[in-house]
């Protein structure tokens, strides 16, 4: 074989290769994303009952590579098992994360104000959160789970929450 026709075959084997290789799982398109939850956010407060907030969503961008910016995050209607409203702002945006296989939600600070008879309690607080992918098109399940750690507040303020959410991630990034 001429060296031309083994530089030739050489060639044509390695472009097929690259052509032909699998695709990762989590090749997003990149771009915008939202995500809101399919059932309420809920924040564990030991023997207390928790704080639910049916409303809650989020959104970004996300890179081809599933890298997340989340520049907004929202949650409403959070109240005590009693009714009595628990006021959430999202702090420090943008949070980063990752959405593939698995998810992570890196730097979620939280200002919670609590209702105490005394007046109203705030406390604030951090915390990564992590789950795992249910699929890899779209709408997108995404159980998230972790504890907020307080970084500022009252003594009176818990010192760690569990919270638990599941986030459904839409948009033309996915």
């Amino acid at each position: 074989m001429s060296r031309i026709s083994r530089t030739a075959v050489t060639t044509a084997a390695a472009f097929a290769a690259v052509a032909f290789a699998p695709s990762p799982a989590s090749a997003w398109t990149g771009g915008a994303f939202s995500a809101s939850v399919t059932s309420p956010v809920n924040i564990q407060m030991g023997i207390q009952p928790p704080v639910t907030c049916p409303s809650s969503s989020l959104s970004g961008t996300i890179t081809a590579s599933g890298a997340l910016s989340i520049t907004t995050a929202t949650f409403s209607g959070c109240t005590l098992s009693n009714g009595a409203p628990v006021p959430i702002t999202a702090q420090g945006l943008p949070w980063s994360g990752s959405l593939n296989s698995t998810a992570a939600l890196a730097g979620v600070k939280l200002s919670i104000t609590f209702p105490t008879t005394s007046g109203p309690l705030p406390c604030s607080y951090t915390s990564n959160l992590s789950g795992t992918a249910g699929g890899s098109t779209p709408p997108i399940p995404v159980p998230v789970s972790g504890t907020l750690g307080k970084t500022g507040g009252s003594f009176l303020c818990p010192t760690s929450l569990p919270i638990t959410a599941t986030y459904l991630f839409t948009g033309p990034g996915l």
